[in-house]
Formats: C-alpha cells, structure tokens, sequence
C-alpha cells in the first residue's frame, strides 16, 4: 500500500477511538442526572481523549516511518533530520545500556545501526523512541518531533488544510495556524488541570467536549495526510535519483 493509503488505516483507528468518547460524552449527558457525577465523568473523558490524541499522533509518526523503511533503500536518502534523530535515539539507548536492569541489548542498537551507515538493505530505524513524546503533546512538543523527523512548518501546513479551514471559518486566513494552536493547546491545559489540580478544573460540558472532539479528529487527519504527501514525496525523489 501507499503511504497515503497505509496513514489512513492508522486514521480510521483514532476516528473510531474518538467516535467511541463521542457515544459516551452523549451518554453521559443524557443520562447522568447527578451534577458533581457529571462533571467528574466527563473530567475522566478529556482525559482519556487526550491520550486517544497522543497515542495517535505516535501511531501516525511510527507508521510514517515505516513506510520509509519499506520503500527507501538507502538510508543516506532519508531527511537528514531524521537520520540525525535515529543515531541521537540509539545513543541513548546505548547509555541506558549502563544500568543492567533496563534489559537493552546494546549488540542489538549497535547492528540496527551499522545496517543503516553500511548500506545493506532493509535497514530500520528507532521508531519508537523517535516518535515518544518527552513531554505532553501540545503544540511545541509536536513541533518539536515534526521537526525531528524532517516535516518543517506543521502546524502551518495543517491550518492550511479545507477541514481545518472549514473548523476555523471565521478567522482570516492568516490567523488560522495561530487559532488552531490555541485551541489544541486548550485541550492540554485542561487535561493537565484535571490531572495535577483537580478541584481548578473548568468543568467542561458535553458541548465543549464534542467540539473538541471534533477538532482533534480535523487535526490528526491533517497530519497524516501532511505526513503521507511528505512520505510519497520522500520516496518518489529516492527512486529518481536510483534511476540518474
């Protein structure tokens, strides 16, 4: 399958996830009667939509990654980011390798690693450790992995896309990439406050939640198609310099 195809699988996935917390935020409100119930119901909502998100976005990266392995066969040819990001993942692999109870093969990294600098074919990279987030998920964390993996300017790529534009149609188009981060990184806050101070949580009801619900799915939809014209693109240009 293509990269566009393969990206959409991983989509469908978050959909159905985020479908699921749609059913029962619609639930909740129509059937919980009790206020302080509610509210504590739909606090443990956001916070499992959070981490529908952020598995998500690891999921999409990780599979973006993967097409790359199964359609480059040079690793030289990869962005240069990305292969500056996979040695700085198995270096620090390689330092967890010091404390024995970690259970990480150091003759395994040191392999995967030679595979890619020597040129045999079918290499793979840290994929995992590539796309883990050091931090929560908002806007700059997932800047920051965007980058890493050598997709620059995301976030104003993805404001640029027609459901985001549709999600956002009364701003001005040059004000979509800073509303539309404003808004994710709402969602983070909140999560953060449910989870760290909760009686200084918002409270937020059904109406807030599905919106954002909403968004998030306009969101990682977004991003996996970025992610899979980026990928298409990546792999078209390796073949043609195979061919010169």
């Amino acid at each position: 399958m293509k990269p566009k195809e393969r990206l959409a699988a991983v989509q469908d996935d978050i959909n159905k996830a985020l479908a699921d917390s749609r059913i029962a935020v619609e639930f909740v409100e129509q059937n919980c009667r009790i206020p302080k119930v509610k509210v504590l119901l739909n606090n443990y909502l956001v916070v499992s939509i959070v981490s529908i998100v952020e598995e998500g976005f690891r999921s999409i990266v990780r599979e973006y990654i993967s097409c790359l392995e199964d359609e480059i066969e040079e690793y030289q040819k990869l962005h240069k980011e990305l292969i500056e990001t996979n040695v700085r993942s198995a270096a620090a692999l390689l330092i967890k390798t010091i404390s024995s109870s970690k259970g990480i093969d150091a003759s395994q990294i040191t392999r995967l690693i030679y595979q890619c600098y020597s040129g045999e074919p079918g290499f793979k990279l840290f994929k995992d450790e590539i796309a883990h987030n050091q931090s929560n998920l908002k806007s700059t964390e997932i800047t920051r992995i965007s980058k890493a993996i050598g997709v620059r300017s995301l976030w104003l790529n993805i404001s640029g896309n027609a459901s985001i534009k549709e999600y956002f149609s009364g701003h001005r188009p040059e004000q979509l990439e800073f509303a539309l981060v404003e808004k994710w990184n709402g969602l983070f806050d909140e999560r953060d406050t449910i989870v760290h101070r909760f009686s200084q949580a918002s409270g937020w009801g059904d109406t807030i939640i599905l919106d954002y619900i909403d968004m998030c799915a306009r969101v990682m939809n977004s991003i996996s198609e970025c992610l899979a014209l980026d990928a298409e693109s990546l792999i078209t240009s390796s073949r043609s310099t195979d061919s010169t």
